[in-house]
């Protein structure tokens, strides 16, 4: 199974066995070639689990091979693909691959070292995002009167309706307080379903709202500001305290969030 040199690939023209290549999570400075199981070849950056010795360890495929320095007969086949998709993409591949090699350490120790200890264990990665809530197409036509007798439904189903439709516990919960109960109910109905956020997605905001009117002073300042949200540009607003400079921040953080970017903002202690 032994297995030196640079990775190769191999020609899908020809009708035999593919061989891929995996590091092996051990302290040895090899990787190993393997069969791939039946179906597709796993991916690089796929985990596995593969014969090793009189066991099994885990290891990463770092991709396929044209042919391999040990005969035919003496390769195992890979036991068992863990991911369908890679948890390593070509970019954390080549970095940590270098790495390995540049620090003169096992590749298989180093890439086993970049996934979290649950994964290191071949145990399944958690759904990404964030728990929450999402209306069904039921949920849209429903008419929130129809809840006169249970407010906190109706409120959680309003909620949801001005944060878009979809939003994480977290949010609901700081938005109208605990409302696990409420939306229980309401997906019995068959009004919510649960759902995964996803961090980046624009989804999970918090309702729009209007704000107290400007001044004229604000006004103007939030007109200037506005014209520059799409270059690099500074401002310094000046105003007493109480004079209203929060809200001109607050304007300006929702016309750059609505244009689906992000804002950091600093603010004393």
């Amino acid at each position: 199974m032994l297995r030196q040199g640079p990775e190769t690939c191999r020609d899908p023209s020809r009708d035999e066995p593919t061989l891929i290549r995996v590091a092996v999570d051990a302290p040895l400075p090899s990787t190993f070639d393997y069969l791939a199981p039946a179906g597709p070849a796993p991916r690089p950056g796929v985990r596995v689990r593969v014969p090793f010795g009189r066991a099994q360890r885990g290891g990463v495929v770092l991709g396929e091979a044209l042919r391999s320095d040990v005969a035919p007969s003496r390769l195992k086949t890979v036991a068992a693909v863990l991911d369908d998709e890679p948890l390593l993409d070509s970019e954390h591949l080549a970095f940590l691959t270098w790495a390995a090699a540049y620090y003169h350490h096992p590749v298989g120790e180093v890439l086993g070292a970049a996934l979290p200890v649950r994964l290191r264990r071949g145990e399944r990665p958690t759904p990404l995002g964030e728990a929450g809530w999402a209306l069904t197409g039921a949920g849209v036509a429903a008419e929130p009167q129809s809840l006169v007798r249970a407010p906190k439904q109706r409120l959680l189903l309003e909620t949801l309706r001005a944060c878009g439709g979809r939003a994480s516990a977290r949010t609901l919960g700081a938005l109208i307080g605990a409302c696990g109960p409420q939306a229980k109910a309401l997906a019995e109905r068959g009004w919510l379903e649960h759902c995964r956020l996803d961090g980046a997605a624009p989804a999970d905001r918090l309702p729009e709202e209007a704000g107290p009117p400007l001044t004229a002073e604000q006004a103007r300042a939030v007109e200037r500001v506005s014209g520059s949200l799409d270059r690099f540009a500074t401002y310094l607003l000046e105003g007493v305290t109480g004079s209203g400079k929060t809200e001109v921040y607050l304007r300006l953080a929702r016309a750059v969030v609505s244009r689906g970017r992000s804002v950091l903002l600093l603010v004393p202690e």
